[in-house]
């Protein structure tokens, strides 16, 4: 056996015999002549690399490529007129001597002046038995992908994708044992498909092939991609102990692709009780975590629902000097989702006395979404709380750090208003402007105002307002809207023009010429939603307006809308509170056929009527016989004014609720996205 250093000046391995006989078998197979020759070819690619490139003329290069002998000439012609299928048996039929002399002129040639020419070539001789170098190969096709790109990597070259090229021209098949080209693995690795990916993994291990720490790290990001986090555990299993315990220049890297795996990881519940899988194998590989892995430690342990594990996991990053925004961001979503408004003020507290984290404009949003939560959203049902004041205090936290002027743009910035404090005047993120937006218009009671701002902002996005239209793209904020014209008297006609206007919009943008190139800074108007829709739904059904219900779904149907379970549950709701047993009916008939569980607002929907079991003999009628079973069930009940007014009482609390859990939802997807 002997001994060779592999790369690096610390890597000392092995070399059996049967390694060297390995290697040797498969660069027999190559056009490989000798090194001077290879020097040859690789020195004037880099001429050619550098003409291209535009750092030399032709002029001033010798370009010994860019004539051809005679029977180069040949090929070079039999290629051209009658493509790969008239090249490819002549090229077979040469033996091996001939075509590694006519290889390196003839692929220098086509590279330099027919470079789609030389897409084909390399693919048809990197099919052949006696196969080009796999470091030239790579080469040719690195250069060829990254100087055409705009032809290559979107659609096929004379019909022959990038993919079909990696997949030939780099096969692992033919990946050298000992001195393998480490780049040209990896590109293979990344365009693999998943049994191609297998295929790879499996040769370099029955193989025992020489991969560097990168390499296998590329094996371990696509493991993850396809979602076989043990596959990529063992892949990182392999690196060198000194690379895995960050004693090397791939420290970040190892880090990072660690980082990457435990946003996989997950709690198994075992004979010791719970714990993570893939965190415990990671540190006895002798991984020393970073506070990124540990943030997405804690992000997992609050994700099992057992808040205790987080706050396990906490305690121990603080013993470990590590805490960062995300830290504490991840905290206080959990605190947010808990309603554990004592929490917050604690985090809140702890983040006053760090500078780094007070001045984080995405810890200042988050804040401000737990005041949103706690304070300005209960607040439109407490008779005792003053709008004002509720505003205001939202409106101190954002002037902390974020920029008043939108607001001033926009008309919602109280004249009367002085800060206490003059604010950073950064720009305002997308959640913190869609809150305090947001919050202004809970805390009015005049439809005159709120209909005002709506117009006010309608124009500014119309106008390209630098921060402001960019809101124009999401439905957040005319949700927001809708759910105000909901709750007052004179809001009907407003929601339906405000929907209309939002489709109309859309529409009109779709339509639009799109001669030229497109317009990267033009935004997408928001198109109404399956949110829009509900809110602007249950809005008729809580009014008792049925023909507005009936225009209501007959829009939603002229655009397509697909009904979710809050649409039917909105209509069962509608039929509820008439009592109308048979409508009703139909209605769960057509949910069930829709493929829509019933889940427990439609348990609750269903409760209101005097009789549930009469409903439910109804739709089993209708399973049989669809019209005259429903007409032979007994609709004989007493008119309940009490029981109406029971339902419509309850019908109005759980149409206000639903519609925050909408908003609420509409919300976390806007945060979701920033």
């Amino acid at each position: 056996m002997v001994y060779g250093h592999l790369g690096d000046a610390e890597t000392l391995r092995v070399i059996e015999p049967k390694h060297i006989e390995l290697e040797n078998k498969i660069r027999g197979k190559t056009l490989f002549r000798d090194k001077f020759e290879f020097r040859y070819w690789v020195d004037n690619f880099s001429e050619i690399v550098a003409i291209k490139g535009g750092k030399k003329n032709t002029e001033d290069v010798a370009a010994p490529w860019a004539n051809l002998d005679h029977a180069d000439r040949e090929l070079y012609e039999k290629l051209s007129v009658e493509g790969q299928k008239g090249f490819r048996p002549v090229w077979e039929s040469l033996p091996k001597a001939e075509k590694s002399d006519h290889w390196p002129h003839l692929s220098l040639y086509l590279l330099h002046t027919a470079p789609d020419l030389a897409w084909e070539f390399l693919y048809v001789t990197c099919q052949s038995e006696d196969r080009p170098v796999l470091k030239k190969v790579f080469k040719y096709l690195d250069f060829l992908s990254k100087h055409y790109s705009s032809k290559i990597r979107n659609q096929p070259l004379r019909g022959i994708s990038f993919d079909d090229m990696v997949k030939v021209c780099l096969d692992p098949e033919f990946w050298p044992v000992v001195y393998g080209p480490q780049r040209a693995m990896r590109l293979y690795i990344c365009r693999a498909t998943e049994e191609e990916l297998r295929r790879a993994y499996a040769l370099v291990l029955e193989r025992e092939t020489n991969v560097k720490p990168g390499t296998w790290l590329c094996f371990l990001n696509r493991f993850l991609h396809y979602g076989d986090s043990e596959t990529a555990l063992e892949a990182l299993s392999r690196l060198p102990e000194r690379d895995l315990q960050g004693r090397t220049e791939h420290e970040e890297g190892v880090r990072f692709h660690c980082a990457k795996l435990l946003k996989q990881d997950f709690v198994r519940d075992e004979a010791d009780g719970r714990n993570f899988v893939i965190l415990p194998r990671l540190l006895k590989m002798g991984i020393r975590p970073s506070m990124e892995m540990m943030n997405i430690v804690l992000h997992n342990a609050f994700k099992t629902g057992d808040s205790q594990l987080g706050h396990d996991v906490f305690k121990y990053m603080k013993t470990q000097n590590m805490s960062d925004e995300y830290t504490y961001i991840t905290l206080l979503r959990d605190a947010v989702a808990r309603r554990d408004s004592d929490r917050v003020r604690e985090l809140s507290d702890e983040i006053q006395l760090r500078p780094d984290l007070s001045q984080s404009p995405y810890i200042t949003s988050k804040l401000m979404h737990a005041h949103y939560i706690f304070i300005v959203k209960p607040s439109v049902k407490n008779p005792d709380a003053v709008p004002s004041v509720v505003f205001h205090s939202l409106l101190d936290m954002y002037n902390r750090l974020f920029d008043l002027q939108p607001l001033r743009d926009l008309a919602i910035l109280p004249p009367q208003y002085v800060p206490a404090v003059p604010g950073a005047n950064n720009p305002p993120p997308a959640v913190a402007l869609f809150l305090i937006v947001s919050a202004y218009i809970r805390c009015q009671t005049k439809i005159s105002i709120v209909h005002r701002v709506q117009t006010k902002f309608r124009s500014l996005v119309w106008e390209g307002h630098p921060t402001i239209a960019p809101m124009g793209a999401t439905d957040h904020i005319y949700n927001e809207f809708l759910a105000f014209f909901r709750r007052h008297p004179l809001g009907l006609r407003p929601a339906v023009r405000l929907v209309e206007d939002m489709q109309q919009t859309w529409e009109e943008f779709e339509r639009r010429p799109r001669d030229g190139a497109p317009d990267k800074s033009a935004i997408t108007p928001a198109k109404p939603t399956i949110w829009t829709w509900n809110i602007l739904l249950s809005t008729f059904v809580f009014k008792r307006q049925p023909y507005a219900v009936e225009r209501v779904l007959k829009m939603m149907a002229k655009y397509g809308v697909q009904f979710d379970s809050v649409t039917w549950n909105t209509l069962l709701g509608n039929h509820v509170a008439k009592q109308d047993i048979k409508a009703a009916a139909r209605i769960m008939k057509s949910m069930e056929e829709d493929g829509v569980a019933f889940d427990r607002h439609t348990m609750k929907t269903v409760g209101y009527f005097r009789d549930p079991e009469r409903l439910w003999r109804a739709v089993r009628a209708l399973d049989k016989e669809p019209e005259l079973a429903v007409d032979q069930v007994s609709l004989d009940w007493q008119d309940s004014p009490t029981a109406k007014a029971k339902v419509l009482h309850d019908e109005a609390d759980e149409d206000e609720d639903e519609d925050d859990k909408l908003l609420e939802k509409g919300l976390q997807r806007l945060i979701k996205k920033a």
